[in-house]
């Protein structure tokens, strides 16, 4: 399967399909636009066991991609060569396959698992998003089999947590309001208007559709939210019947960064937390109005939009961007322990490079610690100060856990003490 194939999911519920932790994290960042590359990088997986989780995906019914195929349809026309050698094809053997070596890796996992018969356990990979750097690449995919294996099952649980830790209640809440909102101002749906921008208004001039847009009515208000040219979107939001749910739609639906600056100009509509959320997932909102919405947020907020899989990639990573020059420069000890303690350490991953201030280290190791998960991410960051990482070796829960004692013992900054006790 080439790197450049792109996934497809398929309507169906993920609840039903008996996925890996591993899976359903892949699973979520799978929106159709990205490659099996882009996925590698985004999740920090290796390229080889993404591509095996696709396939294993399509085998389940969760997603598709469209002439490619399977690996498990590959690997029975190896099953000949196995019966003919009495052992598994070697990796050069792989190369002779017409995939050109790429499942290299799958190979020498058979080869290390052929004596028990069964197909080989794949090393686990991370649930970090990529950053640029590689950090978070290293974060999720440097720990290697055996301590994927030595892990509890509750850790192993965090994998699928970590995927679906913007799906929280609130988040939740917020997508089921906007549905009733726009059910309640009797918004059909997009392609309807979509056609009837292309059928009523479409033919006409720029400067005809910008004066008919002053006094449209409301339903058409809608088609006009479609409209290309910017000096339209202008003559719409001056129509005094426009309201809160033409306003929503403009967010949704526009298609230039210049018509949407135009709709953030109306102090009444920006500061709309609906039109917001609405904005951020748009992919024509410019980084100036990106910065303008989320400076203002709690970083536990910009997190969620850092890690939303309904949010385009260049709009996840800006925010990332930004998460990070909050924490550097501008937040508040409280704000930095709040974000940390709320994602359970899972925000360190997009935060490789900064450091803890004195203020949040006291904070933070002034905590007992009953997540074993909230335990690994802070044993796994690497600027996490030797006095939280003293305060970690104390926990019981760290005594109990061989893979967890194994990452405090490693980190640079434990404290020589706090390794002997260990």
């Amino acid at each position: 399967m080439p790197p450049t194939d792109r996934p497809q999911r398929i309507p169906t519920d993920a609840s039903q399909l008996e996925l890996t932790s591993e899976e359903n994290f892949v699973l979520t960042r799978i929106d159709g636009r990205l490659s099996l590359e882009d996925l590698g990088d985004l999740t920090g997986i290796q390229p080889q066991r993404v591509e095996s989780i696709v396939d294993s995906l399509a085998e389940k019914g969760a997603v598709e991609i469209p002439g490619a195929t399977p690996l498990r349809a590959r690997r029975k026309s190896w099953r000949p060569m196995v019966a003919a050698t009495g052992g598994p094809p070697t990796v050069q053997d792989v190369s002779d396959l017409g995939e050109g070596g790429e499942d290299a890796a799958w190979m020498r996992g058979f080869e290390k698992e052929w004596p028990t018969g069964e197909e080989p356990i794949a090393d686990l990979g991370g649930a970090g998003e990529g950053e640029e750097d590689g950090g978070s690449k290293a974060w999720s995919a440097s720990e290697g089999a055996e301590d994927a294996g030595a892990v509890t099952e509750e850790v192993d649980a965090d994998d699928e947590g970590a995927a679906a830790a913007v799906e929280d209640e609130e988040v939740r809440s917020q997508r089921a309001a906007e549905i009733m909102e726009d059910r309640a101002a009797g918004v059909l749906e997009p392609q309807n208007y979509r056609k009837t921008f292309a059928m009523k208004f479409g033919p006409l001039e720029a400067q005809t559709r910008a004066h008919m847009a002053l006094t449209a009515s409301p339903q058409d208000l809608f088609a006009l939210a479609f409209d290309p040219d910017p000096s339209v979107i202008a003559a719409l939001l001056a129509n005094g019947l426009v309201g809160f749910a033409q306003a929503r739609f403009v967010a949704t639906w526009h298609g230039t960064s210049a018509g949407l600056d135009l709709l953030a100009k109306k102090p009444q509509f920006v500061q709309d937390g609906g039109i917001q959320r609405r904005l951020v997932r748009n992919t024509h909102t410019s980084e100036a109005l990106l910065r303008r919405i989320l400076q203002h947020k709690r970083m536990v907020e910009i997190f969620r939009t850092a890690m939303d899989r309904d949010v385009p990639q260049l709009t996840r990573t800006r925010a990332r961007g930004i998460l990070r020059a909050r924490f550097t420069r501008m937040a508040q000890p409280d704000e930095r322990v709040e974000l940390i303690v709320k994602t359970e350490g899972r925000c360190l991953a997009l935060l490789i490079g900064c450091t803890f201030d004195g203020r949040t280290t006291q904070a933070l190791a002034s905590r007992q610690y009953g997540s074993i998960v909230f335990i690994r991410n802070l044993a796994r960051f690497p600027a996490t100060p030797p006095t939280i990482l003293a305060h970690l070796a104390k926990q019981p829960m760290v005594r109990r856990n061989q893979a967890i004692r194994k990452l405090i013992l490693q980190h640079k900054n434990t404290p020589p003490e706090a390794k002997r006790n260990l």
